[in-house]
């Protein structure tokens, strides 16, 4: 595999493992300053929304895992877009809150190394 493939998979994975682990400071560096994500209902939040509510500020959010499959890299020039398949296991509250997503991220090359600078998720209603 091509060695700047490997490497934006490598950040990706970081970025799951660092939700799961509730590490803000791998995430800071992972995400962009101008980064912004739209969740599977449609809220769109900014980079400081996102580690809010995801990075489990308030203690709400407990995650369990975030598994990646189905990943796709589309390099153009110091752009990937990464399209794959999220399986997220989480509790909110009491809830124990499982589903299967469809992602798409888009990676810049920057002087930091390879970030995030947009997201989005979307429910997987049907295999079909």
């Amino acid at each position: 595999m091509n060695p700047t493939k490997q490497a934006i998979i490598a950040v990706v994975k970081a970025r799951s493992a660092a939700l799961v682990t509730g590490n803000v400071a791998a995430l800071e560096r992972i995400l962009h300053p101008d980064f912004v994500y739209v969740n599977s209902y449609g809220l769109r939040l900014n980079r400081a929304d996102y580690l809010g509510n995801f990075a489990n500020a308030d203690g709400s959010l407990k995650w369990q895992s975030q598994d990646l499959s189905d990943i796709e890299i589309r390099l153009h020039g110091d752009t990937a877009i990464v399209n794959c398949r999220i399986h997220d296991v989480f509790h909110w509250g009491e809830e124990l809150v499982e589903g299967d997503f469809q992602s798409t991220f888009v990676y810049i090359r920057s002087s930091d190394g390879w970030q995030c600078v947009a997201g989005h998720t979307s429910d997987i209603v049907s295999e079909e």
